[in-house]
């Protein structure tokens, strides 16, 4: 297998393994773990995919994430913004969107539900003794309001924290980034929401 080739030319590295096709966490259930114990076990966390995604241009014009805008962190389904957002999708014949927009605030959108996303993760690493990273997260810059996604990044860095699951932040200074596009410098909003001093012991 893939893990024996790799061990006949790096005996001691370590390596980064992950579910097949988007890396959910929701997939790692169906995951047995490999026969190697120098394996961290990575996974992506982007849910609520529609709040995390919203503005998403690279789809082409048909991807319907590009006309999603402006929907908060919490979120619920009675949300003036998030009515807005349906009520135009619909009223531009973007139906389909719509539905799954107001399908995924069937449950609303909470850092509640984070935290069972995190469980899950712990669960296997406890069930199976094996470590797990989230080694990518973030929320696109674009459209998102700004305190909603520091908000949603603040909740993922602190449920990562409970649940002893080590993190990286996708990414450095693209959609995603890290870096404030103006100043070239880090964005001290983002910096804060992933290490707030609070947590920080240096």
């Amino acid at each position: 297998g893939l893990i024996s080739d790799i061990r006949r030319w790096l005996p001691d590295h370590t390596i980064i393994a992950g579910p097949a096709g988007p890396q959910r966490f929701d997939a790692l259930g169906d995951m047995a773990p490999f026969d190697d114990a120098n394996v961290i076990y990575a996974v992506h966390y982007y849910d609520p995919f529609l709040f995390t995604h919203q503005g998403a241009n690279w789809g082409g014009p048909d991807d319907p994430l590009q006309y999603l805008h402006g929907l908060p962190f919490p979120a619920h389904l009675e949300d003036e913004s998030v009515r807005a957002n349906i009520a135009e999708l619909r009223a531009a014949g973007r139906s389909e969107i719509a539905n799954e927009l107001a399908g995924s605030l069937s449950e609303p959108w909470t850092e509640a539900g984070i935290a069972e996303a995190f469980a899950v993760m712990a669960h296997w690493s406890q069930r199976t003794g094996q470590p797990v990273i989230v080694n990518e997260f973030g929320t696109l810059s674009f459209v998102a309001p700004r305190e909603s996604r520091l908000a949603w990044l603040a909740a993922v860095g602190r449920q990562a924290e409970a649940h002893c699951i080590g993190w990286a932040h996708w990414d450095f200074q693209d959609g995603f980034g890290l870096m404030d596009p103006e100043t070239g410098l880090p964005d001290q909003g983002v910096v804060d929401a992933l290490a707030p001093a609070e947590r920080q012991d240096y």
